[in-house]
């Protein structure tokens, strides 16, 4: 006798007690149908001629529009789970929320790189320097976006950006850079009212401890710079203006971007100053000391240029000074150090010999702690003025306990 083959079970608008044995025997159809769960009952199995089967809840918003929204499909999502998330969707509904709407919106919603992009365009090519854009664009392409480039931006947590420090943690610093613009392109979104107050996931997230990159050049290594940059001047003319600035910045602190631009126009020989004018904060003046203002005055700039330090093209400034900086540091056999590092040197010894405001004034800084990064105690300075305390104190009290024994 033939065995009798059972027929598929497709369910006719039924309410059933849903369980994964029961949706496991359901059957296509020609066409979708719902199944009804009798235990919450606004939660439907959908089956399609395809086969798949998706958990969803239909209601109906405060305007009373009918709205559908999937859950989860089956077997990625079990039946005890498809309930609970039916039911805190269903909760929101009670509470005047709209969850499918608010469903279909985040899809509307950018990504972070898409944001991202928007923010280089409209705000940091607009208001931050060229260099600070480079940075950025750095950042963002080869650490923040191969991370939550591709999340939208309400959909970021901080659990998502300790992981993108644990990444990098070989690089702190790079790292840290990254937070920072996270929590820098968050604030202008927030500003913007295009994410809510408090929806910044970088605020509360702890940056990697940054050791000093101190390098201070002693007074020896600065004679033999300067000895080889007298050198390098006689053999390289072409290259006068690059080495000019090395000289410059020894004798002024600055930066070495205020320094390319800045213009014959900002400096007053007669009343004894010069003027940052465009700088990374606010603009300054500094005086003009003799030494600064013979190495001024003897750059033939001034009669063809209107910049101070002008590049190949004498209508644009000089950009890059890399390789003459290399080229003094292989003459003056000094090893390796940054052209940042003369700026650190030279505040530095202006803090010990005056005091950090102004050390911050010189250093073009708005505030103190700014200044403190860049000063360091020299060793040896430090290390004298140990020597003399303890010679003072030491005269003193040596002095005051014989006088004392002698007395008794």
């Amino acid at each position: 006798m033939p065995i009798k083959k059972r027929s598929p079970y497709i369910p006719r608008n039924e309410r059933l007690h849903l369980s994964g044995k029961l949706i496991e025997a359901m059957a296509a159809g020609q066409t979708d149908y719902l199944v009804k769960d009798d235990v919450i009952r606004r939660l439907h199995l959908k089956v399609t001629p395809a086969g798949n089967k998706t958990f969803l809840i239909r209601y109906r918003n405060t305007d009373g529009v009918e709205r559908k929204l999937k859950l989860g499909t089956f077997p990625d999502m079990n039946v005890s789970v498809a309930r609970k998330r039916a039911g805190e969707e269903l909760l929101k509904v009670q509470l005047g929320d709209d969850p499918s709407a608010s469903k279909a919106q985040r899809r509307l919603e950018p990504t972070f790189s898409a944001y991202a992009d928007g923010f280089l365009v409209d705000y940091a090519e607009v208001q931050l320097r060229p260099i600070t854009v480079r940075d950025y664009r750095g950042l963002l392409r080869g650490v923040i976006n191969p991370a939550i480039g591709g999340k939208k931006l309400l959909g970021i947590s901080q659990a998502d950006l300790r992981q993108l420090q644990k990444v990098h943690s070989a690089t702190p610093y790079r790292s840290n850079r990254a937070i920072g613009l996270v929590r820098r392109i968050y604030n202008y979104a927030q500003a913007a009212g295009d994410v809510p107050k408090g929806a910044n996931p970088a605020d509360g997230i702890r940056q990697f401890r940054e050791e000093g990159k101190e390098r201070l050049f002693s007074n020896d290594e600065m004679m033999r710079i300067g000895a080889a940059i007298s050198e390098l001047r006689v053999k390289n003319p072409s290259a006068i203006y690059a080495y000019s600035v090395i000289q410059f910045l020894f004798l002024t602190g600055c930066r070495k971007s205020e320094a390319l631009r800045l213009q014959w126009s900002d400096i007053d020989f007669e009343r004894g100053f010069l003027r940052f004018a465009r700088t990374k904060t606010d603009p300054r003046t500094q005086a003009l000391t003799d030494e600064l203002t013979g190495l001024l005055q003897s750059l033939p700039s001034q009669q063809f240029s209107a910049w101070v330090f002008p590049g190949p093209d004498a209508s644009k400034h000089l950009v890059n000074i890399a390789k003459s900086w290399s080229a003094v540091l292989r003459s003056a056999d000094v090893g390796h150090a940054r052209l940042h590092d003369i700026r650190h040197t030279v505040l530095s010894d202006i803090a010990n010999q005056t005091d950090l405001p102004t050390a911050a004034a010189i250093g073009g800084h708005r505030s103190i702690q700014s200044t403190m990064r860049y000063v360091h105690g020299r060793a040896e300075s430090t290390n004298r003025a140990l020597r003399n305390a303890a010679a003072q104190k030491g005269r003193l009290l040596i002095t005051t306990s014989s006088t004392k024994g002698e007395e008794e």
